[in-house]
């Protein structure tokens, strides 16, 4: 959706994250066994409702993709600091959401581990963390590209990296 790599990468990337989150969930299953909260399924609690949940998965991954979007352009990482910011961006979404609803923020994991984990509550929810993080991930990609032009962004990533001794150019 942002251009910064090419379409026929997209499916790989899918297949690879989908199987990643399989595994995951299966070592999870073998680890635990089936009555541990359903393998990890994003289930809301009790005192919490699937729409809410569905709202704070479109809140929570709008807010960390533009965190990720913020720290890094043209697929490279704009300064050393940059993984801080995104692991605390997930940390604190995380913490914060996860009173209301079991995070996910990605819909390849939370449907991998309702795959695994099997019959449950999990697939009377499972729409509100497929469908939350993909509004979230679409709104924070139309916010990236919106509020950030590719020529301002690129002169803040040179101005930022090489500095330009105080003085500015238009190139």
């Amino acid at each position: 959706m942002r251009g910064v790599f090419t379409w026929w990468r997209v499916p790989i990337y899918f297949v690879c994250q989908f199987a990643g989150a399989i595994i995951g969930a299966a070592i999870v299953l073998a680890m635990f066994g089936k009555n541990e909260a359903y393998v990890g399924s994003n289930i809301p609690p009790a005192y919490s409702t699937k729409y809410i949940a569905f709202g704070t998965e479109i809140i929570g991954t709008f807010m960390f993709l533009i965190v990720v979007f913020s720290t890094s352009r043209a697929s490279k990482i704009v300064g050393a600091s940059a993984a801080l910011a995104v692991g605390a961006a997930y940390t604190g979404i995380s913490i914060l959401s996860s009173y209301v609803s079991t995070i996910s923020l990605n819909p390849t994991r939370s449907l991998a581990t309702a795959i695994i984990a099997g019959s449950g509550p999990q697939w009377d929810v499972i729409w509100a963390y497929i469908c939350g993080p993909i509004i979230g991930m679409l709104l924070a990609v139309l916010s990236d590209r919106l509020i950030v032009s590719q020529r301002g962004a690129d002169y803040r990533i040179r101005h930022a990296t090489y500095g330009t001794g105080g003085k500015v150019s238009a190139a």
